[in-house]
């Protein structure tokens, strides 16, 4: 990744007028591969708990290879965070970086994530107590108020507090991805405002965009201890790639730093993963990065994911990854729990797919109720543009 392949950091000096692919809804301006794929990692996700849930006391009852297919759901994550680095690098493409800028980001993610997010929250927390007063065997203890204002803020893992929900690891990572990106686009603006060259610039954000994320691969694969748990910088080469992967489509890089990437992910993946869900994880990442670029280049690949099951998923994803364990995998507990002494592979199978369709419905009433108006209202923040030159 040479210093010349991105121009200031990449998305700094991207062009606003540069128009969206065909590859985007004309209605929305959204990339409609990019939603499908985040309906397929979500269902994943959503896949492989349930079927956890499904054989949970009942090991093997799915049938031969049946959990071993459902455990790929657990890539799903490396999809989200390499989805994660190209959708907010186009978010940002064109904004005129500066602390305010910052603060507005910081408000638009907070009304966007936040509000369906505490919902879940409060949702989780009512679900336990009322599940302590039906049965005895559901009593679970409540979270503390400094476990739930910790995990409101993201900062559970920073102060030793519990995740409220298993998902809410990615969503404190995701934070700090925005954070940091964000920051780094002001800041190179603000040196660039205090006199130093464009081409120092650019180079200072190359190198740091390249460096960052041989660091944090090297922290995932092994190679390098992690500064603290908490921190976001192991997953940080998921996220990046999906900003290289926005920059080569914007083509404010050249190939070279995308293969670069790619190649040092897929075959560190292969030569230095310790066991095989950080290979596989790593090829997954690659494999997300690959599927983007194929549906930017063709038509046909794009048109995969563009049917309206998986674009409705894609809708809902958010939601459906914030509701699945405190619904879906309640309702499949329930019906296994009923059936006792009767559950059976063929009943296993109808707590499975019960739990999955609770989440579907849950979060498509949740995307109506909460989340929609949630996204409407954080459009009203607007995110302050550079000016382009007028044409001549």
């Amino acid at each position: 990744m040479s210093a010349t392949a991105t121009d200031n950091a990449g998305v700094a000096q991207a062009a606003a007028a540069t128009p969206v692919s065909g590859v985007a809804s004309a209605a929305s301006g959204r990339f409609e591969y990019i939603d499908g794929l985040r309906g397929i990692a979500s269902i994943m996700v959503v896949i492989g708990h349930l079927a956890d849930a499904a054989e949970d006391k009942h090991p093997g009852i799915l049938g031969p290879g049946v959990i071993d297919i459902a455990d790929f759901g657990r890539y799903g994550v490396q999809i989200f965070f390499v989805l994660s680095g190209f959708v907010i690098a186009h978010s940002v493409s064109a904004g005129a970086y500066s602390f305010g800028y910052l603060g507005r980001f910081v408000g638009r993610r907070f009304v966007r994530l936040d509000l369906p997010y505490w919902s879940v929250i409060a949702m989780e927390v009512c679900l336990l107590w009322l599940s302590g007063m039906v049965a005895a065997q559901f009593v679970r203890d409540l979270p503390s108020f400094p476990q739930i204002v910790a995990n409101a803020f993201y900062v559970q893992s920073f102060v030793g507090e519990k995740h409220i929900l298993p998902v809410f690891w990615t969503l404190c990572y995701e934070v700090q991805f925005y954070l940091v990106f964000v920051l780094s686009l002001v800041l190179l603006t603000k040196l660039r405002e205090a006199g130093a060259s464009q081409s120092a610039t650019r180079t200072l954000g190359s190198v740091a965009l390249g460096l960052s994320f041989c660091w944090s691969l090297s922290i995932y694969l092994g190679l390098l201890p992690t500064p603290h748990q908490a921190l976001f910088v192991d997953r940080w080469f998921q996220f990046s790639l999906g900003v290289i992967t926005y920059l080569y489509y914007r083509n404010l890089c050249s190939w070279v730093p995308v293969v670069a990437a790619l190649a040092l992910c897929g075959f560190g993946g292969v030569i230095f993963g310790y066991d095989a869900y950080r290979t596989t994880s790593t090829l997954f990442t690659v494999a997300t990065s690959i599927a983007i670029l194929a549906s930017l280049r063709f038509s046909w690949w794009n048109s995969l994911l563009i049917g309206p099951t998986v674009q409705f998923l894609g809708r809902i994803s958010y939601s459906l990854y914030l509701l699945h364990v405190a619904i879906g995998w309640r309702a499949t507990v329930v019906v296994r729990e009923v059936l006792g002494a009767h559950y059976t592979t063929l009943t296993a199978y109808l707590a499975f797919f019960v739990g999955v369709g609770v989440s579907v419905l849950g979060s498509w009433i949740m995307y109506l109720l909460i989340e929609g108006p949630a996204i409407k209202l954080a459009r009203r923040i607007r995110l302050p543009q550079r000016r382009t030159a007028a044409p001549g």
